[in-house]
């Protein structure tokens, strides 16, 4: 657990999100320490918890339970999700027909990134 943090990261912390998280999901926002690049400490989180932060925000949404400045983050996580799901499938069928050996380097990232640039 990072230093400062009782049961839940930042993101996961205001009380009208509690509702849609499952212990679950609390169980699995452990952050992991890394060293960047640099050499610096950090820490992070499994990928795997990504869309799962992004689908409580857009069930609070959904629920009418997001406070106005919250709305952002759910608009956000909703283009996340997409541009995810997008990338998900073209991997999967990408792998299933071997195209991923073709594939350019970065072209899912490219993919992945051209939703969520017009919010940089």
């Amino acid at each position: 657990m990072v230093r400062g943090w009782s049961t839940s990261p930042p993101f996961l912390a205001p009380s009208n999100l509690k509702p849609f998280i499952s212990k679950e999901l609390l169980g699995s926002t452990t952050a992991v320490p890394f060293r960047t690049a640099g050499g610096r400490r950090g820490y992070g989180y499994r990928a795997e918890l990504l869309p799962k932060v992004c689908a409580v925000y857009l069930e609070a949404r959904d629920a009418g339970e997001l406070l106005p400045s919250q709305q952002h983050i759910a608009e956000r996580a909703e283009i996340l999700i997409r541009g995810l799901a997008a990338v998900g499938i073209i991997a999967l069928i990408d792998e299933a027909t071997g195209y991923q050996r073709l594939r350019e380097e970065r072209a899912l990232a490219v993919i992945l990134e051209s939703p969520i640039q017009k919010f940089m």
